[in-house]
């Protein structure tokens, strides 16, 4: 005992004795790191969970502090890894969620996967590809279907605009080509029939504008000639029948009375006087007969042919002198 006492002593705090009944001070032994004590203890008590006793005799135990973790007889506080969150310093990490992520060390929450981004490993955050998107907390993301597109980092594919191809989702929308349309939303460009032609936009084909040829919906319709005409969607310059007129390469009318055209013509001609006609052809009076609207009233002695431009037909002259 000490000075000759023999009092027991206690062992200071930090320190444990396994021997009981030891008078010795260096029967005392300091406690192990991860365990304290607060004296006169017979063993050390394990560093509580969220704390740290870090040196071989620690009394005070110390906190942990946010972001960091210590289980039951812990060292040391330990960073929350990557991948995980710490919302509590006396708990494991619990690892983010599918569509979150923690790309550092240290965290308490674990962060939502940003939209047009994708976190499949949950430490960290990348933008999504050409031709891919994600929404806000997905974490992974998706093709865009046929027909949609997008760029990088997109958080919605967009519809391939009218007159575009989009037969890569990753790509900038192609144009169609001369005669060929894509409707909104279309993967590819297809192809006029013959008698049609594109829209303005390329989004449709329309029928073959009146007055003109469409063969090949690659070129351009070609004007029909003057006596030649094309109605809406016809495609074809056919030649004006006789008995018409084309006054336009686009319309067809009859001729009116008392005129004619033999075909392929663009206006009526007036029956000529001594002539008789139809709307598609002008006869000649016989000597004996005249076309009677413009016959004077006046006596004839002897067979004369007379004109008429408002019946035009041919009619006959009385040998008397009278009509």
């Amino acid at each position: 005992c000490i000075g000759g006492s023999n009092a027991r002593v206690p062992c200071s705090a930090g320190q444990y004795s396994d021997q009981p009944g030891q008078s010795d001070p260096s029967a005392c032994l300091d406690c192990d790191p991860g365990s304290y004590s607060v004296g006169a203890a017979e063993y050390c008590d394990s560093c509580p969970g969220g704390y740290a006793c870090p040196v071989s005799g620690t009394i005070n135990p110390l906190l942990c502090g946010g972001g960091q973790y210590a289980l039951n007889g812990s060292s040391e506080c330990r960073q929350c890894p990557k991948g995980s969150m710490c919302p509590t310093v006396y708990d494991e990490p619990i690892p983010c969620d599918l569509g979150y992520y923690s790309s550092g060390e240290g965290q308490t929450s674990c962060f939502q996967c940003e939209e047009g981004y994708q976190c499949p490993d949950r430490n960290s955050s990348a933008p999504c590809p050409p031709g891919y998107k994600s929404r806000a907390g997905d974490g992974v993301c998706t093709s865009c279907a046929q027909g949609y597109y997008s760029g990088e980092a997109a958080s919605a594919c967009l519809p391939c605009p009218e007159g575009k191809s989009c037969l890569d989702p990753s790509q900038t929308p192609t144009s169609c080509a001369d005669g060929y349309v894509a409707p909104l939303g279309s993967d590819n460009c297809t192809r006029c029939a013959y008698n049609e032609v594109s829209d303005t936009v390329q989004s449709s084909c329309i029928p073959c504008p009146a007055g003109k040829a469409c063969t090949d919906p690659t070129t351009e319709p070609t004007e029909c000639n003057d006596g030649e005409y094309a109605l809406y969607g016809e495609a074809v310059c056919s030649s004006c029948p006789a008995g018409k007129r084309c006054p336009t390469t686009s319309t067809i009318e009859d001729c009116p009375s008392g005129t004619y055209s033999f075909g392929g013509q663009s206006s009526c001609i007036n029956c000529p006087g001594g002539y008789s006609c139809t709307n598609s052809s002008a006869t000649q009076c016989d000597p004996a007969q005249y076309s009677p609207k413009e016959v004077s009233l006046r006596i004839v002695k002897y067979i004369e042919p007379r004109m008429s431009f408002e019946y035009r037909y041919c009619g006959r002259v009385d040998k008397g002198g009278g009509i």
